[in-house]
């Protein structure tokens, strides 16, 4: 990101309120650069306009652009917009053997993840498949013995 992408609010002008800041998402592989993402609010004459909403979802987190990123309040009568960077998980590889699902999604260390599954989405009852998993390396391989479920139906969570 060498530019900038802004959803700013306006000005209220002479005698209006200040419009609120927009919104922003973005779903990419990495982002690096040295632009800015903002959804700022504005300064108004009756009102300031709170903060917008930002929203990134990175594959890569090696550079968290979270410095290049804000939704500021209007003024001081506004409230703060709010912004997330967070891991978008890929599944590069699902592939299932006669009694185990195999699966294999990118990872990043050091961060920790919980593999979960469920048999039945309504209503879903999310069930850990082992425990945390360290990411040692940028894959992550596991094999989930499938029992005698029909079905599966597998999220992942990346863990504080």
């Amino acid at each position: 990101l060498d530019g900038s992408i802004t959803a700013n609010g306006q000005s209220g002008g002479a005698n209006g309120g200040g419009a609120a800041g927009g919104s922003v998402y973005i779903t990419t592989g990495s982002l690096s650069g040295s632009g800015t993402i903002t959804a700022n609010g504005n300064h108004g004459f009756t009102s300031d306009g709170g903060g917008g909403r930002i929203t990134v979802y990175l594959s890569d987190l090696s550079n968290n652009p979270t410095n290049q990123i804000t939704a500021g309040a209007g003024g001081d009568g506004a409230e703060v917009g709010s912004v997330l960077v967070a891991h978008n998980q890929t599944f590069v590889k699902l592939e299932k053997t006669i009694n185990s699902f195999i699966l294999v999604w990118v990872t990043f260390p050091p961060h920790v993840y919980q593999l979960e599954y469920t048999a039945n989405l309504d209503p879903a009852n999310w069930i850990n498949a082992g425990g945390p998993i360290p990411a040692t390396n940028y894959t992550t391989i596991v094999s989930d013995s499938i029992g005698t479920d029909r079905q599966r139906f597998y999220r992942n969570i990346l863990l504080p």
